[in-house]
């Protein structure tokens, strides 16, 4: 009998055990935890399957969310999700049941949570206002801690209004840990809520000169956060601030405390007299570079006027500039930029230094070090500068570094109407036509060159004929059309803009007529053809008025001393030479045969016949010395009409150019 007892009861253990590890086993099968999602997400390569398993997932969590027991692991687990970029709105009525938790782990989750998935616009943050406010006063320094950083990420308009007086109760009664907290709440409280600063204002005063050197740093932060908006403000706090300078060893707030004065400094200048001994002393004793540049930088708001300290600054950068880390010498050329806007020529010194530092591997020492030598370009070293700058021009090995160094010399030389370069703009033109050779440039680049040109050649009278001559080889230049200097393009219409306007004084018109009317132009933009044929109209009305004269003069007319080029195309002579206004309409004709195709292919403009233009091809026809490979033929573009006649001659004249 007792046996069987023994038996049953040991049956009874048995069978609870089994129970229990069904449970135990089966029961975490069908949950799962965080680190199974985890796991389960990196395990999929594909996107598809990964999608398809976060679906069943996110049905699981829905499902766990009406669970008391397993709530809290849902909520995890949806944070985790919407990093991925899953919306988990629909779960935030949930996550504030969970808030309320007295369980400190569960109310974490749940304020991590809260932070991820609110939004401004999320219905139920006003129902968080009360969950907040107890848990800021709970005595419970930890649960006050999550409170903050969670009311800093949520924060909005209703809740700032509402939560600002919890926010400052902290600020006199909690722990040294909660009340730095409290601090940089507030700035968050005033940016959604700017009418709590003027209320709160003192007690923010009042931390900055707190017990514990947290506090002390998270006011100093928010109050030079604050002061970058409006400084004059914040013009009552210098005392404060000076004696912090002075006695505070902690670097950090030191960089703080240094950049708040060097706001105020422009606003009182008493400041910048009282703060300029100190400041030195930091300068030439500290060992932190993030400290020491921070005082530079002040210095060169407001503190220039005073010797010693400016002198210490320009030590203490040239030494940065000298130094192999590439952080220190991007530093020291920031600071030189800094101190060159009031003391334009402090960083002359250094002239060298700066120039190598245009071949330093990063791209951003390079285009600092660009822009302190525009700084020191003066009239008397402009022409040294910008041939140290076009060297590094040719040798550019990035396109967008030869473009800004490019614009970089035409924004020097062209500032405050050329002052610099008043008594050199021979060398500024070679400068020009050399930069726009230069390979591998934009056509941004080359239309602010062709600007340039043209600019100078019709503001300064005494370069023109100079300017003409460049424009003039630039166009008869046959290998510029179709090569791979496409920037090169915006250049050569602004060449041929030149040629046309101030055609009485180029030398060798014909020559220019059979190149500005070359076939392989069609190779150009549409643009730069519409200036070459403008010009080219242009230059061949010139050719002709003089031809037309030599032609009265022998039929016994009387040549007028001002022969008006619109009166031309009215000139009709059956007996006329091959240059006379006879054939006018034929060279018209050639020319709108032109504009009516001006992007066909070249070749097609080799093999198609060329319009009889008669006697005039003696007008087209370069002297030997344009070169080889133009000719009549050669300068000629069909549209496929033999007898090149065309009803546009009986458009509006043309009248002759005149300068601008």
């Amino acid at each position: 009998h007792q046996r069987r007892v023994h038996g049953k009861e040991t049956n009874l253990l048995g069978s609870f055990l089994v129970s229990l590890a069904f449970w135990c086993l089966f029961g975490s099968m069908f949950e799962k935890t965080l680190t199974d999602l985890i796991k389960g997400i990196r395990k999929y390569r594909n996107k598809r399957e990964e999608r398809e398993f976060i679906n069943r997932c996110i049905a699981e969590i829905k499902t766990e969310l009406n669970q008391a027991s397993t709530k809290c692991q849902a909520v995890q687990k949806l944070s985790y999700l919407k990093m991925f970029g899953y919306e988990m709105g629909w779960a935030s009525f949930k996550i504030v049941e969970l808030m309320s938790s007295t369980n400190f782990h569960e109310k974490r989750v749940a304020y991590l949570a809260a932070a991820t998935v609110f939004k401004e616009d999320t219905d139920v943050l006003t129902l968080t206002i009360n969950c907040l406010r107890k848990d800021f006063s709970s005595s419970n320094t930890y649960e006050a801690s999550i409170a903050l950083s969670c009311f800093a990420n949520i924060c909005t308009t209703e809740l700032a209004k509402e939560l600002v007086p919890d926010v400052v109760a902290i600020l006199t009664k909690g722990s040294a840990y909660i009340r730095k907290k409290a601090v940089l709440v507030l700035y968050r409280v005033f940016q959604r809520f700017p009418n709590a600063l003027r209320p709160t204002f003192p007690h923010l005063r009042e931390k900055l000169q707190d017990t514990d050197v947290g506090v002390i740093s998270a006011a100093v932060n928010v109050t030079c956060e604050l002061a970058h908006k409006n400084p004059r403000n914040y013009l009552s706090l210098a005392p404060i601030l000076f004696s912090l300078l002075n006695t505070t060893a902690h670097n950090w707030m030191l960089i703080k405390v240094v950049k708040l004065l060097g706001v105020l400094t422009p606003l009182e200048p008493r400041l910048a007299k009282k703060i300029a001994d100190p400041l030195h002393h930091l300068i030439t004793t500290t060992a932190s570079k993030s400290l020491l540049y921070e005082c530079i930088n002040t210095v060169s708001r407001g503190l220039t006027d005073f010797r010693n300290v400016l002198n210490a600054s320009v030590e203490k950068l040239s030494g940065f500039l000298d130094h192999t880390d590439p952080n220190l010498r991007y530093l020291g050329l920031l600071g030189f930029i800094n101190l060159s806007k009031t003391k334009p020529r402090i960083a002359a010194a250094k002239g060298d230094v700066i120039v190598s530092c245009l071949n330093d591997p990063d791209i951003t020492i390079r285009m600092r070090a660009l822009e302190l030598l525009a700084d020191l370009v003066t009239s008397d070293n402009v022409m040294d500068i910008i041939a140290k700058i076009i060297e590094h021009v040719h040798k550019a090995d990035n396109a967008n570094y030869r473009d800004e160094l490019i614009l970089k010399i035409l924004a020097t030389c062209s500032q405050k109407q050329y002052e610099m370069i008043l008594s050199y703009f021979p060398w500024y033109v070679t400068v020009l036509i050399e930069l726009s050779h230069a390979n591998g440039t934009s056509n941004h680049t080359g239309q602010a060159i062709a600007d340039q040109l043209i600019d100078v050649t019709v503001r300064v009278e005494d370069v023109r004929e100079l300017c003409i001559d460049n424009a003039r080889d630039l166009v008869t230049n046959p290998l510029l059309l179709g090569g791979n200097n496409t920037s090169i393009y915006e250049v050569l219409g602004a060449a041929a803009y030149i040629l046309g306007e101030f055609a009485w004084m180029v030398t060798g018109p014909r020559d220019v007529l059979a190149a500005l009317t070359h076939r392989r132009i069609v190779l150009l933009p549409a643009h730069v053809q519409a200036s070459y044929l403008q010009a080219a109209f242009k230059m061949f009305l010139f050719i002709l008025s003089g031809e037309m004269g030599d032609v009265l003069q022998r039929a016994g007319a009387e040549v007028p001393e001002n022969l008006r080029v619109s009166n031309l195309l009215d000139v009709h002579s059956a007996g006329a030479e091959p240059n006379s206004p006879a054939h006018t309409k034929r060279v018209v004709g050639f020319i709108d045969d032109f504009v009516d195709s001006p992007g066909a292919d070249p070749s097609e403009h080799v093999t198609r016949p060329t319009p009889d233009l008669g006697g005039l091809e003696s007008l087209l026809t370069p002297s030997p010395s344009f070169g080889p490979g133009f000719s009549a033929r050669s300068a000629s573009v069909s549209s496929g009409q033999t007898d090149g006649t065309t009803n546009a001659a009986a458009a509006p004249p043309t009248t002759t150019a005149t300068p601008t």
